[in-house]
């Protein structure tokens, strides 16, 4: 027997139907008030995070300050005693300088001059060629 193709046929496949849709929910005030109260934390945690990293750099600026001031004091303290040893070594020096002119003027030898004063005899010599 021949079928009439204009007939459905019963075992059709119909493609799924999507879950039916619910109307849009009536934003309700506690709703509201959630999302109104979510953005004022959202200004709070951007707010206090901008005050940690002002208080961090006002830190990262306290301890520079800090440094450069124990710098400076180290330096000094350092620049101070490197200048009194060398003015300590220049006056030692300019000290044995004068007795050894005047053993120069008393017509000692160069050698007997640098024995006495303890200077090289090369400054001996320096001395007697400024006269």
């Amino acid at each position: 027997p021949l079928r009439n193709s204009s007939r459905t046929s019963t075992n059709t496949v119909k493609p799924p139907s999507s879950p039916p849709q619910k109307p849009p929910d009536k934003k309700t005030p506690a709703d509201t008030s959630q999302r109104v109260f979510s953005k004022t934390n959202r200004k709070k945690d951007f707010s206090s995070s901008m005050t940690l990293a002002l208080k961090m750099a006002d830190a990262r600026h306290d301890g520079y300050d800090e440094g450069c001031e124990k710098g400076i004091s180290v330096g000094l303290t350092t620049g101070r005693e490197e200048g009194i040893s060398i003015g300590l070594e220049r006056g030692a020096y300019e000290k044995a300088l004068e007795p050894a002119r005047n053993l120069i003027t008393m017509g000692l030898s160069l050698e007997q001059v640098a024995q006495g004063t303890g200077l090289p005899i090369e400054t001996v010599l320096e001395l007697v060629d400024k006269r």
